[in-house]
């Protein structure tokens, strides 16, 4: 995902790149999905994720709640 983001133009500072080390998240698309996966869904969250949030990212990112 970070190598992804990268060639995008995005830098993905060294706080996120340890979330995505400790998330241990596969960045897997298949032609067959039909939506994203659950994964590729919570390493956007990861890129998206308030600065102030990235403290506690576990209890966000695994939460029920999508709209934190």
């Amino acid at each position: 995902m970070i190598e992804r983001t990268e060639r995008c133009g995005q830098k993905v500072e060294s706080a996120r790149r340890e979330i995505f080390k400790k998330a241990r998240l596969p960045c897997t698309i298949y032609a067959t999905d039909e939506i994203p996966s659950f994964a590729l869904r919570k390493n956007a969250s990861i890129l998206l994720m308030k600065k102030s949030k990235l403290s506690n990212w576990s209890q966000y990112l695994f939460s029920d709640d999508e709209k934190w």
